[in-house]
């Protein structure tokens, strides 16, 4: 959703809402809501896993103030989705580098439409009541 056809939020949004698969549900209260002025969550179930999607805007940020933030609940490694994690980066014009770290990956560049876009891949993050979580944050 996030890096398709450089949508903008609302785009994105609009896209997750006739999604099959994928439930509107309330913005959790482990991600902060200051400063945002369009949140917006949904939940999936993917492979056994349970996905969240979160969209917000932070209108203060001159630069990349839109965030897409995707999180799995559960699986401990992102290994196995690494490659496409980095296809997927570099068709959207970002480039990535390898951390020296074993769970965190980032990338980098410009989106087709001209805009700065970070990437960063995590897993293993200690988020709210100690789960593990595979992050996927982008933010434009």
């Amino acid at each position: 959703f996030c890096l398709e056809n450089n949508a903008s939020l609302e785009a994105i949004a609009a896209r997750a809402d006739v999604s099959s698969g994928w439930t509107a549900t309330a913005f959790p209260s482990d991600i902060s809501t200051k400063d945002r002025d369009f949140m917006r969550a949904w939940t999936s179930s993917i492979d056994g896993f349970k996905f969240e999607l979160f969209l917000a805007r932070y209108p203060t940020f001159k630069k990349m103030g839109s965030v897409c933030l995707l999180r799995a609940v559960g699986p401990e490694n992102f290994y196995p989705y690494f490659d496409h994690f980095k296809d997927r980066m570099k068709a959207a014009g970002l480039g990535g580098k390898e951390v020296n770290i074993p769970h965190l990956y980032r990338a980098s560049g410009k989106l087709a439409d001209g805009r700065q876009a970070n990437a960063i891949l995590n897993t293993r993050t200690p988020m709210a009541n100690s789960k593990i979580y595979t992050t996927l944050n982008i933010q434009f």
